[in-house]
């Protein structure tokens, strides 16, 4: 699946949680288009950088511990946790 920038769209909320992690509209969508998606409760979605994609590319070290949830191709929130732990 083929993802572009057009087809994100941020909560308030999300929008919020952006401006506080420091982060931009393009590492949101870096983070779905090349992180892990996992199924989440309530149909919906968790992204994340792996950590093994990380130490591949440093680049990516920006978005450690950072995990994005979305449905129905909206972003609901966007938290930041070290000791998340995603169910597969």
């Amino acid at each position: 699946m083929v993802i572009s920038m057009q087809d994100i769209y941020l909560t308030d909320n999300a929008e919020d949680k952006l401006r506080r992690l420091r982060l931009e509209e393009k590492d949101v969508y870096l983070i779905i288009r090349y992180g892990k998606r996992s199924k989440a409760r309530r149909s919906g979605f968790i992204h994340y950088v792996p950590k093994k994609l990380i130490e591949k590319n440093r680049t990516f070290e920006k978005y450690k511990d950072i995990f994005i949830i979305e449905r129905e191709g909206r972003v609901i929130d966007i938290f930041k946790n070290s000791k998340f732990r995603v169910l597969r």
